[in-house]
């Protein structure tokens, strides 16, 4: 679906209203820590009703892992707030979901140098931490580092917009947990060529040896997404399960946070 196609634009009022109940519903967890900082031009004020998104970093207090049973309460909550208000959150509420180990740290972190002048000139804090005074940043970043950070955060993106898209578009609930499968076993081959400069020929060639370099990272996911990757039809069948589509994507998206925690302890940055 696409807002002006075949769907309404949203007008002032459903920014707002949906913003007081993202304040109000997501911001009662924020004594887990939890953040959102909103930035660009709904901030300054300049934006274009019903066509500009709503910019914004939701900062979780994880070291990397994130908190599934949270990650869940938080997409459901934001489910909410989209419904009630009418709001079309899956293409105008332009989120990046970040921890604070990776923000910290970085490396992977998708949100590159530029955006520390954005932060400092035009934020305002929604409810919690205003985490952005902690962040840091890169500029270019190589290939692999930089695929890492963009899948890092879409896979995340998606599974926070998922209880979103289970009620009202489940091809885009389909699709985004398709792109963490493919994203996550992806990564480890990607993060075992930062390791040690060597390019593997298969996405599950990591099975073999992840944990000569990462000991402590669970490959019992890999081995999962293996099995559904190179077995369409049993995909397939997964496709028509929901809830156990959503069991699976914790798990992949738990493991692809796993090598990448794993890869910052094992080399820290300079």
């Amino acid at each position: 679906m696409t807002v002006g196609y075949d769907r309404p634009r949203p007008g002032l009022a459903n920014y707002v209203r949906f913003l007081e109940q993202v304040s109000r519903r997501v911001g009662a967890l924020k004594k887990t820590g939890l953040g959102i900082t909103l930035y660009g031009s709904y901030v300054r004020g300049d934006f274009i009703i019903g066509e500009s998104d709503i910019d914004n970093v939701l900062v979780f207090p994880s070291n990397v892992v994130t908190d599934k049973a949270l990650f869940r309460e938080v997409s459901d909550r934001l489910a909410v707030a989209a419904n009630e208000t009418d709001f079309p959150m899956d293409e105008l509420f332009q989120v990046c979901p970040i921890d604070v180990g990776i923000a910290r740290d970085r490396r992977f972190n998708s949100l590159t140098e530029e955006f520390e002048d954005y932060f400092r000139l035009e934020r305002r804090v929604l409810f919690g931490k205003d985490y952005t005074l902690q962040f840091s940043y890169d500029g270019m970043k190589p290939g692999d580092m930089s695929a890492i950070s963009h899948n890092l955060r879409k896979t995340r993106q998606s599974l926070l917009f998922s209880s979103y898209t289970r009620l009202r578009d489940m091809p885009a609930f389909v699709k985004g947990f398709r792109s963490t499968l493919k994203a996550a076993s992806r990564a480890s081959k990607q993060i075992l060529h930062l390791a040690d400069g060597n390019l593997r020929r298969s996405r599950f060639s990591a099975l073999g040896e992840m944990q000569r370099f990462f000991p402590d990272v669970d490959v019992e996911p890999l081995r999962t997404m293996q099995k559904l990757y190179t077995n369409p039809s049993q995909l397939d069948i997964v496709y028509q399960h929901p809830r156990e589509m959503a069991e699976y994507w914790d798990r992949f998206m738990t493991f692809f946070e796993q090598v990448v925690k794993a890869y910052i302890e094992k080399f820290p940055r300079d």
